[in-house]
């Protein structure tokens, strides 16, 4: 009985340092698992920070491509505007060139006119008893006073 004791002292014992060898392993594990847990938690709230900050860039990535868009579109735009500007700049070039012809061409005629009036009254002082070449010279004078009138109105025509 004494060996049968000794035997259950001995398994008793054996069984004792299992048990605490046990739960020291179990021990163990749960703080291991504590750890795990905390550091999961740590993750989980790291990535609801990041899913929030791609979200915020998401947004953010949106807006700017919808400015861009905008943007775009004003640029198409504004450049539509040029091309009509140039083509209005350039009809208004070919009016100045227009006007400046006319504008030539009335000197001239006023120049003309002039001389045509300087011409009737040097040759009504030389031939104050014929009237004949007098009453051309004036009929030119008129037509040419006309064709100026008429320049004139064009030149007015074509400033407006």
């Amino acid at each position: 009985m004494r060996d049968s004791r000794k035997n259950n002292s001995k398994a008793y014992q054996e069984l004792e340092e299992r048990c605490l060898e046990l739960e020291t392993n179990i021990a163990t594990k749960e703080e291991e698992n504590r750890t795990q847990l905390e550091e999961l938690r740590t993750l989980i709230k790291k990535n609801a920070l990041l899913t929030k900050k791609m979200m915020e860039a998401e947004k953010e990535k949106i807006r700017c491509q919808t400015e861009l868009n905008s943007k775009t579109e004003r640029m198409s735009t504004l450049r539509n505007v040029n091309k009509k500007l140039e083509l209005k700049s350039e009809e208004i070039r070919q009016k100045v060139e227009e006007l400046s012809h006319i504008q030539q061409r009335c000197s001239h005629l006023e120049q003309e006119n002039d001389d045509l009036r300087k011409m009737i009254t040097f040759l009504k002082h030389q031939q104050s008893d014929e009237s004949k070449p007098n009453q051309i010279l004036e009929q030119e004078l008129k037509a040419k006073e006309k064709l100026l009138e008429r320049t004139k109105e064009e030149l007015s025509t074509i400033a407006k």
